[in-house]
């Protein structure tokens, strides 16, 4: 450069020199605003290379949310046959109830004719009474004048069997007491290992939950201490922009750096003002990258917030799934019990003499038990329907956890912490963004939400199931109600054996079980014996007094001293009269209980 041809005319020497320090000067810092734009440049392809990847694991989240879509369908399809299944199971019920009507009225028919008829035979038997009441005074001179004669030498044998009896007795107590302590002190026992069985399960899995907790905390702390870092990076980075910037922001220095540029054909204007351009894009990155960052806390908190819920709701759905199992239990007990009642019915009814009315009342004893089974049939039918929901919903739960990082326990996985950054302003790419959401938590937000949504839906599942478990408790405490009835009807026919003063003849009928033939002599109780049972046992397992001649316990009594332990607890006496023989009323049968409670 020569300093006559480049200096302004009129100037001297010294300021041709002034002007040459300062455009090498200027040169020099242009030459650094460059290798500092070559820099940005390099950076901002690194950045898109980044946002790439982020792109193609937005589109692999894409397609497992539309493998979870389908799942949601099939799961939709399967709910709406079980609601079909549901309206048969309800139809079903109105038919019984409607043949459960006919069955009651015909029975009502029934009472009414064996009332008239019964007191057509009260008033016979009551002559009849009066006639062998005179007999009985007679006889009963005759036997204390024959007791008096026999009491004194049978008194010492007499008190001697009796000792030994109760010394038999209490030995035979004392064996029995000392065998039930010796079964509750194994029971105890055996309860102290299971409850410390129980305990240590619960407490390694407290230790496996609070440790996966632990492990969790770290990884959030982790990306929180890189995301921390990043912003100190682009901090540093925008400070030192801002300081060479600041260098070169004086004004007179540009004014003339502008007057040189138009003489010279150098341009640096336009250098100075792509170095600005160049610190507004770094601020603009900066800024969205906090923005990410405040985005993505916010989800994160989100996503806790969603898994307590979730937590909240599966432990609700295990205690509905629990009482859901309890209610088929019993439900099923209860089937079991009005079974056994059934069958007590249909054994009572055929020892009883043949006739029109104890034929309809056996006829309608096999009908109350065909339906009994037909409602146990219906409740392991529900209960199959209940265990297939259950692996649907643990099915749904692990594709859940393959679709979206998220593990079978309903926790999400740790956040993995990574470089994300915005692109430049300017034109996307051909594949674009996701609509919502940052690319790195927008797949797993979508699949907490179908999870969501089919938890929703399998609520409402079990809500059906419960429903249908009560309607068929309720229909079983129903027929177990009818059973309760046809034993009434049954222990007021035959229960309590004839009245004092029938001949033998006029009730035992030829062929008969459980009755004698005509001719044979009455002893005490032989008019309720049967074959196969205990001496002091009738037909229908009533207890009989040796001295009465008459049942001492109601049938009720009876079914509570059996060893079937399904007809403990069942009270078959009529619900309006009182406990007969000095017996208490008996407990409600458990279904009626378990009703009542829901």
């Amino acid at each position: 450069m020569s300093f006559d041809a480049d200096a302004p005319p009129g100037e001297p020497a010294s300021c041709q020199c002034d002007w040459f320090f300062r455009c090498s000067s200027l040169e020099s810092k242009l030459v650094q605003a460059g290798e500092l734009g070559l820099q940005l440049v390099g950076d901002n392809e690194t950045l898109r290379q980044e946002n790439q990847q982020l792109l193609d694991r937005v589109k692999a989240l894409t397609l497992s949310q539309e493998t979870g879509d389908k799942e949601v369908a099939s799961l939709r399809g399967s709910l709406r046959l079980s609601q079909e299944s549901l309206t048969a199971y309800a139809d079903r019920i109105n038919q019984l109830e409607t043949e459960l009507a006919e069955v009651r009225q015909a029975g009502t028919e029934a009472a009414k004719q064996q009332r008239t008829e019964a007191a057509a035979l009260a008033t016979q038997l009551a002559q009849v009474e009066r006639e062998r009441s005179a007999l009985e005074a007679e006889c009963a001179s005759l036997r204390s004048r024959a007791g008096q004669l026999e009491q004194r030498h049978t008194e010492q044998q007499t008190l001697h069997r009796d000792a030994e009896t109760q010394i038999s007795l209490l030995e035979g107590d004392l064996a029995a007491v000392r065998e039930d302590r010796d079964r509750q002190v194994a029971r105890r026992d055996l309860q102290i290992m299971e409850a410390e069985s129980r305990l240590a399960r619960t407490s390694q899995a407290d230790a496996a939950l609070i440790a996966a907790l632990q492990e969790e905390l770290a990884a959030v702390r982790e990306a929180a201490d890189v995301a921390e870092g990043l912003c100190a990076e682009l901090d540093a980075e925008l400070q030192t922009a801002r300081d060479s910037l600041s260098q070169m922001a004086d004004s007179q220095a540009t004014a003339q750096l502008e007057l040189l540029g138009e003489r010279n054909g150098i341009g640096i204007v336009g250098g100075v003002q792509d170095g600005f351009s160049i610190l507004a894009d770094v601020d603009d990155q900066r800024r969205q990258v906090a923005e990410q960052l405040s985005e993505l806390a916010q989800k994160h908190r989100t996503l806790a917030a969603g898994r307590a819920r979730d937590a909240v709701k599966r432990s609700a759905l295990r205690k509905q799934l629990a009482t859901a199992r309890q209610h088929a239990a019993a439900a099923a007990a209860a089937a079991e019990e009005a079974n056994h009642n059934a069958a007590a019915a249909g054994v009572a009814a055929a020892s009883l003499s043949a006739g029109p009315t104890n034929d309809l009342l056996v006829e309608e004893a096999a009908a109350l038990r065909r339906e009994l089974d037909r409602y146990v049939r219906e409740s392991r039918v529900l209960r199959a329907d209940n265990d297939s929901l259950r692996a649907e919903m643990a099915a749904f739960r692990r594709s859940s956890a393959a679709a979206g990082d998220i593990r079978v326990g309903g926790s999400l996985s740790p956040l993995r912490p990574a470089r994300v950054l915005a692109p430049r302003p300017g034109p996307l790419p051909a594949e674009g963004y996701p609509a919502t959401g940052s690319p790195a938590v927008g797949g797993t937000s979508n699949a907490l939400d179908h999870e969501s949504a089919a938890f929703r839906q399998l609520e409402r599942a079990l809500q059906a199931e419960k429903n249908r478990s009560t309607s068929a408790r309720l229909a079983l405490a129903a027929e177990s109600q009818k059973v309760r009835s046809l034993m009434k009807k049954l222990s007021q026919l035959g229960g309590a054996g004839p009245l004092p003063g029938t001949p033998v003849a006029a009730v035992a009928t030829p062929g008969t079980p459980g009755l004698m033939a005509p001719g044979t002599p009455a002893t005490a109780g032989s008019l309720y014996r049967t074959p196969g049972l205990p001496a002091n046992r009738s037909a229908l397992g009533h207890r009989i007094r040796p001295d009465a001649g008459g049942p001492t316990d109601s049938p009720s009594t009876a079914l509570r001293d059996s060893p079937s332990t399904a007809l403990r607890g069942l009270s078959l006496a009529p619900a309006d009269s009182p406990p007969t023989g000095g017996e208490a009323e008996s407990p409600p049968l458990p279904a009626d209980a378990d009703m009542a409670g829901a």
